[in-house]
């Protein structure tokens, strides 16, 4: 889903305890929170009555990656109660704008009204530590979006959100907040006059943040992110359907997606990017009216995803990894069937995962503006990597790996200008003959390709005890590659 801008978050996405704060706190905090991303909020006039301050024509505006974005809110009241907490009500619904200049001199302009239905907004705490605590029956966001590209309309609706987040400041010039929030059910519409319409509808949610950054007391864009940065958020949902139709009546193309459940979790952390999801239980489907187009369709138990990378240019390597796992993936009979329509394999499910990890030398911050423009260039050295795991399983077929190479960065290899690699790499494959046997039944592979699949199984593995069964060790040193004790160069 798109996060929420800043100036709704900074309304929704704050959340304290007990103590005594006023309201010219409670702004002061937002402003200092938010001025640390690079955004200012701006109070046309304040007004008080008794224990009610009223804020008038608050605007907030950024520039983010080229983008000028602002937002503006007729009033926002902040009302002092007798417990020393802060209710806080604004209006039911506000707009905001924002403008990308394109390469080409032209402009994308986007157009947002935010909705808040029955909001209720309470802050607790002290200047230094505010918690808010919020609940509302619905937000609903409404952008349009024109674009040299073609216009687009989109929706988006939270219903029974609530949560807290907590507000900080230390000594150590530095900001942190952290929060949660659940809700009840998300959907999702977007129309583009191109007749792309895309609709997705998700059950309960929950979400988790934190965001620690320095302060320095400027509302300046930053060039590049600061060392002591930490942004983790992760995510839990429940059940989510969605179809997206592409093309004009007669000749629409219709994909559907749908899946149990899913978590996501994002970070960055001392100098490390981290990403990862699991989506479980998933069926998807196309269908093309169209004469001739592809349909198909497919399914799996689980798909797991996991990275992590240094991304602050260093002297020093660091540790990166990546791992990824599909299992029981399997599709759908009508498409299966077009490559064994005898069911010489049967619609077998498929599970495939592996996991490297090793040491990068970052040359760049890949997060620095000025950085952006020279990733085609090399980004970082490779210092070190490791296939800590392999497995492939389909149909009676299962294969291993495991291994580990360093790189000579001093020198590089002569056939393909690559540093030196030094280390073992060890592979295993159970019935493997068997299924070359079954896919040349299929006869959608010439017969040689199948005598030449099993030929290279002689030349480059070893037997095991087992039958059907061949193992094989990759050793790489002093420039050269040798393949079950053979040198292959």
């Amino acid at each position: 889903m798109k996060p929420f801008p800043l100036a709704l978050a900074s309304l929704l996405i704050s959340t304290p305890l007990a103590a005594e704060i006023q309201p010219a706190d409670v702004m002061a905090s937002w402003q200092r929170f938010y001025g640390a991303f690079g955004t200012e909020i701006l109070i046309g006039n304040t007004e008080i009555d008794g224990n009610i301050t009223r804020y008038n024509n608050v605007l907030t505006q950024s520039s983010m990656g080229g983008a000028e974005i602002r937002q503006r809110i007729d009033w926002i009241n902040m009302q002092e109660n007798a417990d020393g907490s802060i209710s806080i009500t604004f209006p039911e619904s506000f707009s905001g704008t924002s403008f990308v200049e394109l390469p080409d001199g032209k402009t994308t302009s986007v157009s947002t009204t935010y909705t808040l239905l029955d909001l209720s907004l309470l802050a607790r705490g002290d200047p230094d530590d505010i918690r808010f605590s919020y609940s509302t029956s619905f937000v609903i966001m409404n952008q349009s979006q024109q674009s040299p590209a073609g216009d687009m309309d989109m929706q988006m609706v939270l219903s029974g959100l609530q949560g807290e987040t907590r507000s900080s400041f230390g000594t150590d010039d530095l900001a942190q907040q952290t929060g949660s929030q659940t809700y009840e059910s998300a959907s999702l519409t977007v129309d583009s006059e191109k007749t792309n319409r895309l609709n997705l509808q998700a059950g309960a949610g929950e979400m988790r943040y934190q965001a620690v950054l320095p302060i320095n007391g400027s509302s300046q864009t930053p060039t590049s992110l600061p060392e002591n940065l930490v942004l983790e958020f992760d995510m839990q949902t429940g059940d989510l359907a969605l179809d997206f139709t592409q093309g004009k009546p007669g000749s629409e193309g219709v994909f559907t997606y749908s899946q149990n459940s899913a978590t996501i979790d994002f970070s960055l952390n001392e100098g490390t990017f981290s990403y990862g999801f699991t989506l479980n239980d998933a069926t998807m489907e196309l269908r093309n009216s169209a004469e001739g187009a592809p349909n198909f369709s497919a399914g799996f138990a689980s798909v797991m995803l996991g990275l992590s990378f240094p991304y602050q240019q260093s002297e020093i390597p660091a540790p990166f990894s990546v791992s990824t796992r599909i299992t029981d993936f399997t599709l759908g009979e009508d498409l299966w069937a077009k490559f064994d329509p005898e069911s010489q394999l049967g619609p077998a499910p498929a599970s495939f995962g592996f996991s490297i990890s090793g040491e990068l030398k970052m040359l760049v911050d890949i997060f620095a503006g000025p950085s952006l423009g020279n990733i085609r260039k090399t980004p970082a050295e490779l210092r070190s990597i490791s296939l800590d795991a392999l497995n492939l399983e389909f149909d009676g077929l299962g294969v291993t790996g495991r291994g580990g190479v360093t790189f000579d960065n001093a020198g590089t290899d002569p056939a393909s200008g690559l540093p030196e690699p030094t280390g073992v790499l060890e592979f295993s494959a159970n019935g493997a003959l068997a299924l070359l046997d079954k896919i040349g039944r299929l006869g959608v592979l010439d017969p040689m390709v199948i005598i030449g699949a099993k030929g290279a199984f002689g030349m480059f593995a070893t037997p095991d005890s087992e039958p059907d069964s061949f193992s094989t060790r990759i050793e790489f040193s002093n420039g050269g590659v040798v393949v079950n004790g053979q040198t292959i160069r």
